[in-house]
């Protein structure tokens, strides 16, 4: 909890630094601002949960643990990206100084490798810890939300903040796509196999396809320019309801240990002994 306070105050400071540096903007924007900061509360939470559900994770759980802390620390590096273009507003008023350009480039690059790690752990834990197979009958539609969300992150626009060679910028966001795409399957596979305990696969199945959907209508948003500001915020809105979902979905257990789901739910449920 002491970790989660100090990276909730560094995440809220430095995404707090570029508001301000926006100055007044209209209230839309404040709108996708509170979106944003509630999804990097999710995004911190969710190391809280793991732990609280499987006290012991780090033994029992280790991949899932490593994965769901690199989810935050993806979080913090995509708000120190915001936090540095506000330090280099505030000391070059005139624009990005060549001096802190790199370092931008830096905080895109790694934010980006450490979800990639993120995805990757995330997805093999859930694979892991599913027990039942996939039944054939949903083979197709599993395979076809994975298409879906496959075609939307390539079509995506994506790599305008990177700097270097075109080849390496591709790779790295195709690579980006797979690891997304892997943890996807993986939370859908748990839900059609009907994986036991069964609500928080559900919940993590619900978030995957909401967040598939939100990308589908950003995707159509941004090419054919319609909607205007209420189709944005209420897709930026839908988007924070899918990160919800993923944070009810691990606080209720999601690739808990067996042992620990049952220990935290019988402690849960215990009334306080009268004392005397």
């Amino acid at each position: 909890m002491a970790l989660f306070a100090v990276a909730l105050a560094a995440d809220f400071g430095m995404r707090f630094a570029f508001d301000r540096m926006i100055g007044s903007p209209p209230w839309t924007f404040w709108v996708l601002t509170a979106a944003e900061w509630i999804g990097g509360l999710c995004a911190l939470l969710i190391p809280v949960a793991v732990v609280v559900r499987t006290p012991d994770a780090w033994i029992s759980r280790r991949a899932l643990v490593l994965g769901v802390v690199l989810g935050a620390g993806a979080e913090l590096l995509a708000a120190a990206g915001e936090g540095v273009i506000a330090v280099n507003w505030w000391l070059l008023p005139n624009g990005l100084g060549p001096e802190l350009r790199p370092l931008t480039q830096g905080i895109y690059w790694s934010e980006r490798l450490v979800s990639i790690a993120s995805a990757v752990l995330i997805g093999f834990a859930l694979t892991q810890a599913r027990t039942r197979p996939i039944p054939r009958r949903a083979r197709p539609w599993i395979g076809g939300w994975l298409l879906v969300a496959l075609a939307v992150r390539l079509l995506a626009p994506g790599g305008a903040g990177v700097a270097g060679p075109a080849m390496l910028t591709a790779t790295l966001l195709g690579v980006v796509t797979l690891a997304g795409t892997y943890r996807l399957w993986a939370v859908l596979a748990g839900w059609f196999a009907g994986e036991s305990p069964r609500r928080p696969w559900a919940l993590a199945a619900a978030a995957a396809v909401v967040s598939i959907v939100v990308s589908v209508a950003w995707l159509t948003i941004i090419d054919l320019n319609i909607g205007g500001e209420p189709a944005v915020i209420g897709v930026a809105v839908t988007g924070t309801a899918a990160t919800i979902l993923t944070l009810l979905a691990f606080v209720d257990g999601l690739g808990a240990e067996p042992r620990s789901r049952a220990a935290v739910d019988e402690a849960t449920q215990r009334s306080p002994t009268p004392l005397g």
